[in-house]
């Protein structure tokens, strides 16, 4: 119970934390930030490391589990930072070419190598506190 319970409050508290962020920057409360693909912190990369800590912490490093969980990792994190921010990029090239006769494509899709950090820090640190306060 304790390995889907880091899982979830890592991405309940990456979401809080980017609402919060979000709504600072735009100097008001929004809840487009729980919808809206990218920003600080990653949820994407919360989510993973929130589990793959918690498994690490409860079946050991050696296990099958954690092997499966750092395997998704790279693949969760990659596409994060890798191919949804390529896909950004593109939109942008898109819209730029498109004027106003196209509908304009989500530009901010990816996160920012910090963005991705920010996330694998919080959910390892979840995983640890709630590990420690069992």
């Amino acid at each position: 119970m304790i390995i889907i319970t880091s899982t979830l409050l890592s991405f309940v508290v990456s979401q809080a934390l980017k609402i919060i962020i979000f709504s600072y920057k735009k100097e008001q409360v929004t809840l487009y930030s729980m919808i809206s693909p990218g920003g600080m912190p990653s949820t994407h990369s919360a989510l993973i490391s929130g589990l793959t800590t918690s498994v690490a912490l409860h079946n050991g490093l050696g296990s099958t589990e954690f092997a499966i969980c750092v395997a998704i990792s790279i693949i969760v994190i990659h596409d994060a930072i890798g191919t949804r921010q390529t896909v950004g990029i593109h939109a942008k090239t898109i819209n730029a070419m498109g004027g106003s006769t196209c509908a304009k494509l989500t530009e901010r899709i990816g996160h920012t190598p910090l963005e991705m950090i920010a996330g694998v820090v919080l959910g390892i640190t979840v995983a640890l506190l709630l590990f420690a306060l069992s």
